[in-house]
């Protein structure tokens, strides 16, 4: 069996289940922007959800909704199933019964950027803003770069 290089990547987990904070978090590979977007602000729309994060990824995008860090598990399943997100992504979240979304680039090039941010239908509390810094500073820690891929 060859050897196969084995990588690290730091996440961030919605809790699912056990409920502790609970956002929805989102991943769309191989769609272009616009497509994103106008999922996202249908989203917004149709469960009145506060401001969405976009990130751009080498494969796609992120979206995280931090300051609808309260849903219970039920609900995030629902916005996640209601989403043009891949069903294979969709499957994985639910049959988990927790998210866990990437932060830290996984390669030795970086490979996100927070592009945009899109504004929602309440009022950004104080944990999602610290959930919001909080992604922001793991975004920017430095991993081995034996422990990632090309």
């Amino acid at each position: 069996m060859k050897n196969k290089k084995m990588t690290i990547a730091i996440g961030m987990v919605s809790s699912g289940k056990d409920k502790t904070i609970n956002y929805p978090s989102l991943e769309y590979d191989d769609k272009d922007l616009d497509f994103v977007i106008n999922d996202v602000k249908r989203l917004q729309k149709k469960f009145l959800l506060g401001d969405a994060i976009i990130v751009k990824t080498r494969k796609g995008f992120h979206v995280h909704f931090f300051w609808d860090w309260n849903l219970d598990w039920e609900t995030v399943c629902k916005i996640i199933n209601e989403s043009k997100a891949p069903e294979d992504f969709k499957k994985i979240s639910e049959a988990c019964g927790f998210r866990v979304i990437r932060i830290s680039g996984k390669y030795k090039s970086p490979d996100m950027k927070i592009l945009m941010r899109i504004e929602g239908y309440h009022a950004c509390d104080e944990t999602g803003n610290l959930l919001f810094a909080f992604y922001k500073k793991l975004m920017n820690l430095k991993l081995p770069e034996e422990m990632l891929y090309e």
